[in-house]
């Protein structure tokens, strides 16, 4: 198996004064001189994780978005977990019978006026509105201010909270 790894050569230069041989620069497997400048020369257990996980130390938009996955892992763990809380209550509050195995039945009771099932569907729709309402807003905060920080811990607290409240 041989993976590739992107390079600070594979990467074209966009620059007006770019020759065209210099843009055409390819992918080099790992191994090769010019990608092993582009990871750092470490010792140990992990020497060989930088080529195998394609990571680039050099470049902030990597590690940019290797902290962004992680924290949407988190994000959906989370979600995974609470929706199943979420599907429990909703089924409890409308006094559905539970199978053998513990599972509800689907009875056709309602609670708060739909069935217990369309509670995240209503979940997903009001949290998805929110954010494409609120989005805009936050990047213009983040993007055009010196407020980053106190942005940032102002949404955690809010996260915070509203779990708290929720539990």
């Amino acid at each position: 198996i041989m993976s590739t790894q992107l390079s600070s050569s594979a990467v074209p230069d966009t620059s007006p004064d770019a020759s065209p041989a210099s843009s055409s620069k390819v992918m080099t497997p790992p191994g090769t001189e010019s990608s092993k400048e582009a990871t750092t020369n470490k010792s140990g257990c992990c020497a060989g994780c930088n080529e195998f996980l394609l990571y680039d130390s050099g470049r902030k938009d990597v590690q940019a978005f290797y902290y962004n996955q992680f924290g949407r892992s988190i994000l959906f763990i989370s979600f995974m977990f609470l929706s199943l809380g979420v599907l429990q209550l909703a089924n409890q509050a409308a006094g559905c019978p539970q199978n053998e195995n513990g599972s509800y039945v689907n009875c056709g009771n309602t609670v708060y006026g739909m069935l217990p099932s369309d509670i995240l569907a209503l979940m997903a729709l009001i949290g998805g509105l929110s954010t494409a309402a609120f989005m805009p807003y936050a990047g213009a905060v983040v993007d055009f201010s010196d407020h980053r920080l106190t942005f940032g811990r102002v949404c955690a607290t809010i996260l915070v909270i509203i779990n708290r409240c929720v539990h």
